[in-house]
């Protein structure tokens, strides 16, 4: 029983150190981008760009497949980014 407790808690602190190092994600459609090519997601793409500009760790911004309609941006990012 005993070794049992101790394999269940090296796995669960083996797990909470591996999620610990996951980048942080973010989803533009969870910002209200639309892909149908016909929404203006400006405004989602700058949020999202927001979010990402905020966190400490390396980001990934997930767009999914589609047409999204967004004007012309500028800024600037001060960590690792993968869109």
């Amino acid at each position: 029983m005993a070794e049992l407790n101790t394999t269940s808690s090296s796995i669960l602190l083996l797990a909470l150190l591996v999620f610990s190092l996951v980048d942080a994600a973010f989803d533009i459609a969870d910002y209200n981008a639309k892909s149908d090519g016909r929404t203006d997601s400006t405004k989602s793409l700058l949020n999202v760009w927001e979010a990402a500009c905020g966190s400490t760790a390396p980001v990934t911004v997930h767009v999914p497949a589609g047409y999204f309609l967004v004007r012309q941006v500028s800024g600037t990012y001060m960590s690792s980014l993968f869109i």
